[in-house]
């Protein structure tokens, strides 16, 4: 039989043992958000790198001639695949991204002023195709990262002479078929 004396020496031991098991656990918790902290300093590099190329594919889809449904959508999907967060909003003259990560601890708005894009066909599909590869997993971000400088830095692969040339051929050929 149990003894009131008896009781009063288990008592503290419960409570004891009870505040051990809620300082473990505080620690475990602690330990175990440190632990996604700890990662996170990788994640912004990575996020970085993700929200500069997000930038510059959105700033080369306007230069090229991307209409602005389309280039939201595209840069959604991009964005998507890449494991962010993003919204956009695209003018003739601007354009507005903002990108965050899941927890929210990176956050990134970007505002650009731009001239209107001229429609340039050939480094639009390049473009285009650059996206799409990366999307079905053909290219690392590095490596699209270094594919759209290249597809910036390239010229029109016609001359002025050929596109002034073709441009009034096709005037002239309007001409016909109106009359």
């Amino acid at each position: 039989m149990l003894s009131c004396k008896t009781l009063r020496t288990i008592r503290p031991n419960f409570s004891q043992t009870l505040y051990l098991c809620v300082w473990l656990f505080c620690l475990i918790y602690l330990i175990l958000d440190l632990s996604k902290l700890k990662g996170s300093a990788l994640d912004t590099v990575e996020f970085i790198q993700i929200r500069r190329f997000i930038v510059k594919l959105g700033k080369m889809l306007h230069k090229y001639g991307t209409p602005a449904f389309r280039l939201e959508a595209y840069l959604g999907e991009v964005a998507k695949y890449l494991g962010v967060h993003a919204s956009f909003i695209s003018t003739p003259t601007s354009l507005t991204f903002v990108i965050w990560s899941d927890r929210h601890e990176d956050e990134y708005n970007h505002a650009a002023r731009l001239l209107p894009g001229e429609l340039d066909m050939n480094a639009l599909s390049l473009t285009d195709e650059l996206a799409s590869e990366l999307l079905s997993g053909k290219l690392t971000l590095s490596e699209a990262d270094k594919r759209l400088n290249e597809i910036d830095a390239m010229g029109s692969p016609y001359g002025k002479w050929v596109t002034g040339v073709a441009f009034a051929m096709a005037t002239g050929a309007f001409a016909m078929l109106m009359g």
